[in-house]
């Protein structure tokens, strides 16, 4: 059996589109859900309430809902990303023991094709974890960032955290310290998935700014650290477009054009994803 895993917050269109993508590849769907943002601000569990009102069958979805620590109890937000992420495996080791798993975020989307080819090599190959290899798209889903001064093998000009495992890859490192593990197989060549990052409009920017785990850092070649109000003041004024700098203004982030023939159909069969993602104007 096959099940696509990931973690949510408020990406309730990028959840409409997963599903509408895969549904069809996977036997079920593995979500985790959070009673705390990354950075540790208290919010609601919202991910079967978003799955009823978008008419999703939940005969296949699993929601687990993590109960995420305070600042106060830990201040780190990469402790609650990864606790987030490492409580999907509570649900995978429910699944018959010859499961295969990809897991990412919810904006890591892969390629139906690549989902079930991935799959069947993680299956031959259980010493080592199998990586899709996908494009980071940034603001737009028609804009592809990209480093012209980088390594094409690593971000931003290749995003390649998505990952398979199998029941017997549980029993040791936690699925957040596989994801950074190296030891890995990578399949496709920016062209296995989508990754779907900053989408939306500023409000949509802010949220996530002031929320995820970078949210006390100090970006390399960010226009400002992130959580001060000079970056929320970019994010205002902050257009997506080919030349432009990514949403947090890094000079080494650079958007460039992607051809809508690369997106998946269902992205402009369904109106609110496509306005969404390819909006007339932002």
């Amino acid at each position: 059996m096959l099940f696509d895993c990931f973690l949510y917050f408020n990406e309730k269109e990028l959840l409409e589109l997963r599903y509408e993508l895969l549904k069809d590849v996977v036997d079920g769907f593995i979500i985790t859900d959070a009673d705390r943002t990354f950075k540790g601000d208290p919010k609601p569990f919202t991910c079967v309430d978003t799955l009823r009102e978008l008419g999703i069958p939940e005969d296949k979805v699993q929601v687990l809902h993590v109960e995420l620590p305070s600042k106060e109890e830990i201040f780190s937000p990469w402790a609650r990303e990864y606790a987030q992420r490492d409580a999907l495996a509570v649900g995978m080791r429910m699944t018959p023991p010859d499961s295969v798993f990809f897991f990412s975020d919810v904006d890591e989307i892969p390629r139906p094709e690549a989902l079930v080819e991935g799959a069947r090599i993680a299956k031959g190959s259980p010493d080592r974890c199998i990586r899709l290899s996908m494009p980071m798209l940034y603001g737009r889903a028609d804009l592809r960032v990209t480093d012209p001064n980088g390594d094409d093998t690593k971000a931003p000009n290749n995003w390649i955290c998505g990952t398979f495992v199998l029941h017997e890859h549980l029993n040791g490192e936690t699925l957040s310290q596989i994801r950074r593990n190296p030891n890995d197989c990578i399949y496709g060549n920016c062209d296995a998935g989508w990754h779907f990052s900053w989408m939306g409009g500023p409000d949509r920017h802010k949220t996530k700014v002031q929320s995820f785990s970078h949210c006390y850092d100090v970006i390399p070649n960010a226009v400002a650290p992130a959580d001060s109000q000079e970056m929320l003041d970019f994010m205002d004024k902050y257009k997506a477009e080919a030349g432009a700098t990514d949403p947090l203004g890094r000079t080494d982030h650079i958007l460039v054009d992607y051809p809508h023939e690369f997106l998946p159909p269902e992205l402009f069969r369904i109106d609110r994803v496509r306005s969404f993602l390819l909006p007339t104007s932002n």
